[in-house]
């Protein structure tokens, strides 16, 4: 891909999110999630995406898939529409952006500042993602209990619907529980076929990736209380407008849903800066 916007500093490039934790993979919502979603949209294909945002300032991100057209398109955070020339694009099974047809390049309106309406689609939406946004595998929940338990001993959660910066400060938290007992490695071992994906990585390989770090948070975080997915994307370093994105620039990270706010991008693994820069 190749990235160009006034913005300078790194950037995320989201391409997909996912709600289903299978033990080895992440999938969409279930076929009877999405059509319980699909009503809710009420015929808006980009309802909660935007989340009915109000605009702050606003910067705008032309993206270009050098490998050829596509239909599907990433986005730069926080989104707010797309060009007039992408009317035909919606937003598919809570994840991700398709096209209407086939395109090499579109632009995406950004905002750097403001927050959801009070609108019908914020509390209805709001109802959905703590329905189906909270699960943990039941064979699971007594690895990660006991995990937190040995690395946070002294934490006691409360409910997510209290503020925002109470639910970052505790993604915070999970951030760092991960970085004081493992170790990132982007050479770790692939997991044996039997084990469960991310109590190996808790609790036996004690390695990883992002991959590893956003799997194992997501999943610490709904134990908690606080509705979150995992997120599959890029990130670079956009300097002089511009950004080439490479295969390796390929990431994972975690989106938390904050009360008027909407998803908001958390960053896990060692050697970020442990957040999004707004």
């Amino acid at each position: 891909l190749r990235v160009e916007s006034k913005g300078t500093g790194r950037v995320y490039l989201r391409g997909a999110a996912y709600a289903n934790y299978t033990g080895e993979s992440w999938d969409c919502l279930s076929n009877e999630a999405l059509s319980e979603l699909e009503a809710l949209a009420q015929d808006d294909p980009l309802a909660f995406l935007t989340q009915g945002r109000e605009a702050g300032q606003i910067d705008s991100a032309t993206i270009t898939h050098l490998n050829g057209p596509t239909r599907m398109a990433y986005s730069i955070y926080q989104p707010v529409n797309l060009d007039e020339n992408l009317s035909g694009v919606r937003y598919v099974a809570d994840s991700y952006l398709r096209l209407e047809e086939t395109r090499t390049e579109y632009t995406v309106e950004l905002t750097t500042s403001g927050g959801l309406d009070s609108g019908i689609h914020e509390a209805a939406y709001r109802q959905f993602v703590y329905e189906h946004y909270l699960d943990v595998p039941e064979e699971l929940e007594e690895v990660l209990a006991d995990w937190w338990q040995e690395v946070q001993p002294q934490t006691q959660p409360n409910s997510y619907s209290q503020t925002g910066a109470v639910v970052k400060s505790f993604a915070e938290g999970i951030a760092l529980a991960l970085e004081e007992n493992t170790q990132y490695d982007l050479q770790t071992p692939v997991t044996p076929r039997e084990e469960d994906f991310v109590a190996w990585f808790l609790t036996e390989s004690r390695r990883g990736y992002c991959v590893h770090y956003a799997s194992a948070a997501v999943l610490l975080l709904r134990m908690n209380g606080i509705p979150a997915r995992y997120v599959s994307g890029y990130t670079v370093e956009l300097t002089g407008g511009t950004a080439l994105v490479l295969d390796s620039a390929a990431h994972a990270w975690v989106e938390v849903y904050l009360d008027g706010y909407g998803w908001y991008p958390v960053e896990v693994p060692p050697g970020f800066d442990g957040d999004f820069p707004w």
